[in-house]
């Protein structure tokens, strides 16, 4: 699998947020990463594909919960889906495959301090 390599975090336009990105060209797909002030990282994957704008799809896969797991579009390019991860869970090595649209992403590889350094400064007084 061919994938561009993570070249250090990026600041999100929109967000403000420092984000590290993956993307996978050849499966045409995109995994972000971010950090929320309580240290918990968000996992969010954009798959490159034409869709109309607020539609959704209603996967077979499910939460622990028994809620489905859905991807949206926001925009007409992508469909979205995101995971909110529980504090302090840095390790992951993520497959899924929502009803065709499949992802792997592995974070042994991965430095969060860039994350982690924004949301200290962030919580200074």
């Amino acid at each position: 699998m061919i994938s561009q390599p993570v070249k250090g975090p990026l600041l999100d336009p929109i967000t403000q947020k420092t984000t590290l990105r993956k993307v996978h060209y050849f499966r045409k797909y995109i995994v972000y990463l971010t950090m929320d002030d309580e240290y918990r990282i968000t996992t969010t994957v954009h798959f490159i594909k034409q869709c109309k704008p607020g539609s959704k799809i209603k996967t077979n896969e499910r939460y622990s919960d028994g809620e489905r797991k859905i991807l949206t579009c926001a925009n007409g390019n992508y469909f979205s889906f995101s995971t909110l991860w529980p504090t302090g869970y840095k390790s992951f090595d993520l497959y899924e495959n929502l009803g065709g649209f499949s992802y792997s992403f592995k974070t042994d590889y991965m430095s969060f301090s860039a994350l982690e350094q924004e949301i200290s400064l962030l919580n200074a007084k």
